[in-house]
């Protein structure tokens, strides 16, 4: 074959010193993932990628890295369907003849994949701040409900930590039951959480011992459980009763009566009101 002019196959790489190199041949994937979430062998649900992120380690394999964390599915049962387009060019074995020319060929492999169940996801839990120096529990807990993703009907514990990649000290929560198959109840034991006006990050650990995912969760929010802290108003003056009195030279005085009083909403401890004082104001008139 010629190694120059318009229909050379040049062996070199095609840059300035071999302008007229022809190009090898292009292919372009395609890929569509089937879901079937429940088992039951129906499509659950279709994700296509067009040109994804495709890296060829030889001329029988690629590899794919589809990203799947934007996605509501948990991958029980999957299909994966690959269309690889061959485009023209002077190494492409694979080409039809078409209207008396070559056409491009689209090969299709279709195999079901084992991708492996995704991690439990917390989405919410309620309610999510609680008064934790006066529970309305008398025995100072509180009942929650967690919702997910990927609980699969199987979650056997959760936990709540402070950091976000749930290191760090565990407190456990109890009584873990399962309402919906993506909804749990819990019993938070108040006593046990000693930081006020600090988020704790709620976690959830599956029957199979895969936990939930770290914070920001896939969707790019965190779901915690705070306890609030104990408002006292600062110290102010409560106005009784006023009235204007005449005294001696003819002068009229406005007599302000009220006193001091701080309110708690701590049951624990009441301060008891500052004794009411009389404040005589004189008003700047006189008869």
């Amino acid at each position: 074959m010629p190694t120059t002019g318009e229909a050379a196959v040049c062996p070199q790489f095609c840059g300035q010193t071999a302008p007229l190199c022809r190009a090898g041949k292009s292919i372009t994937y395609d890929v569509v993932f089937k879901f079937d979430e429940d088992g039951d062998g129906i499509t659950d649900a279709t994700i296509t990628y067009s040109e994804p992120d495709v890296v060829v380690t030889n001329e029988t394999q690629i590899n794919l890295t589809i990203d799947f964390s934007q996605t509501t599915l948990c991958a029980l049962n999957t299909e994966v369907c690959v269309f690889a387009t061959y485009g023209f060019g002077d190494d492409n074995k694979y080409f039809e003849t078409q209207g008396g020319g070559v056409a491009p060929v689209q090969l299709t492999c279709v195999d079901p994949i084992s991708i492996g169940a995704r991690a439990p996801i917390v989405l919410s839990i309620a309610p999510d701040t609680v008064d934790c120096d006066d529970p309305d529990d008398p025995d100072n807990v509180e009942d929650v409900q967690i919702a997910g993703l990927c609980f699969f009907n199987d979650i056997d514990s959760a936990f709540l930590t402070l950091n976000p990649d749930g290191s760090g000290t565990q407190i456990p929560l109890s009584n873990v039951i399962h309402v919906a198959t993506n909804i749990v109840t819990a019993t938070v034991p108040l006593a046990q959480l000693t930081q006020r006006d600090t988020p704790y990050y709620v976690f959830v650990v599956r029957g199979d011992g895969v936990r939930s995912t770290n914070y920001p969760n896939p969707f790019g929010f965190d779901v915690t459980f705070t306890c609030t802290s104990t408002v006292q108003p600062p110290v102010g003056p409560t106005l009784t009763n006023c009235k204007v009195v005449r005294v001696s030279g003819g002068k009229f005085v406005l007599q302000v009566n009220g006193g001091l009083q701080a309110e708690r909403h701590d049951r624990s401890a009441q301060r008891p009101a500052v004794p009411e004082e009389q404040v005589p104001v004189a008003l700047h008139r006189s008869v």
